[in-house]
């Protein structure tokens, strides 16, 4: 299935960058996440390529890092038959995921995708998985029978006649920030205040609630410091 994918990638002209294990491609997802403050999205093979991204996907829920890991899997047709690589793949990533679905229909893939990306991105951020069998993701529909919450726009015909997909909408994911309790920022900011040596740790939380402040805090007038998965010292623009 990885192999269509990689087939809709140059077709829409989008860089794929391959590596050699599949623990390194989520590790550079994650990477890419906590550098640019957007989702990572790593693909694998199924069966091995999967329990290989493990420790990978482990290491983006410790740091709370948004990973969107899409795999393949054996086709629903072969499910409980001794298919190759047949394994629960949902279940394995549960753990160190915040999310993790398996697509079941063609005609959904656009809708988990979507889903995806928000879990992945809304409320604290985290990695989430979702796998695709082959027999869906090599699945052809006709484009009016798309989920209903892909962006119903006018389909177009292309110079070979053939339609093009709509657009997702925009808005598909929150862009929106949890708030803090007011009440708890006033006694957090008195206790520091009355502190005789206040002393800043600042978490990974710091990095993801704060997209155009590099530091939320007074600089210079704490001293502070991070824990393993606290800030990074820029954000690329």
């Amino acid at each position: 299935m990885t192999s269509t994918i990689f087939d809709g990638l140059l077709t829409e002209g989008i860089r794929l960058i391959d590596t050699r294990h599949e623990e390194a491609a989520v590790m550079m997802a994650e990477g890419w996440a906590r550098y640019t403050g957007w989702p990572g999205v790593a693909v694998v093979t199924a069966g091995p390529g999967v329990v290989n991204s493990f420790p990978g996907v482990a290491i983006a829920h410790q740091t709370r890092a948004p990973v969107v890991v899409i795999a393949g899997r054996s086709s629903l047709a072969r499910r409980d038959l001794g298919a190759m690589q047949d394994v629960d793949q949902v279940e394995i990533m549960r753990p160190v995921t915040k999310w993790a679905r398996t697509v079941l229909r063609t005609e959904r893939i656009p809708d988990y995708l979507s889903t995806a990306f928000r879990q992945a991105v809304s409320g604290r951020p985290g990695p989430v998985f979702l796998d695709i069998p082959d027999d869906v993701g090599c699945g052809e529909i006709a484009v009016e029978n798309l989920s209903p919450r892909i962006h119903s726009a006018t389909i177009q015909e292309t110079s070979a006649g053939k339609a093009e997909l709509p657009e997702t909408p925009e808005d598909y994911r929150s862009t929106g920030r949890p708030g803090a309790d007011w009440d708890e920022v006033r006694r957090a900011a008195k206790l520091i205040a009355e502190a005789r040596r206040p002393v800043i740790v600042a978490g990974s939380g710091v990095w993801w609630s704060s997209p155009s402040t590099p530091a939320p805090w007074p600089a210079g007038r704490f001293p502070t410091t991070t824990t393993r998965w606290g800030p990074v010292s820029s954000r690329a623009g």
